[in-house]
């Protein structure tokens, strides 16, 4: 089991990480994250709320994923976000 988490990344107490798990420099990983195997977060990636990214995905730097919706229907109830295994998150999102 193996896991390689840059010093300046933050990763809370909760979040599941999974084998072979790349986690840049100035990474956020929330505590309600799940990362699968082989996931690489590039620097700069922000993954919090109730997400679980799928294995050998990547997320590009400042891609901000699981934040609350932007919708103006969105009243604070809990949401999530799944994303499914070999996805490429770029820039931006």
């Amino acid at each position: 089991m193996s896991k390689n988490i840059h010093p300046s990344a933050v990763v809370e107490d909760g979040a599941s990480i999974g084998d072979n798990v790349k986690i840049g420099p100035f990474c956020h990983v929330g505590p309600n994250v799940t990362l699968g195997d082989n996931v690489e977060l590039l620097s700069h990636a922000v993954v919090v709320g109730h997400t679980t990214l799928g294995a050998k995905s990547r997320v590009f730097p400042f891609a901000s994923l699981g934040h609350e919706p932007q919708d103006l229907k969105y009243k604070g109830e809990k949401t999530t976000l799944t994303i499914g295994d070999n996805c490429i998150i770029r820039e931006g999102v």
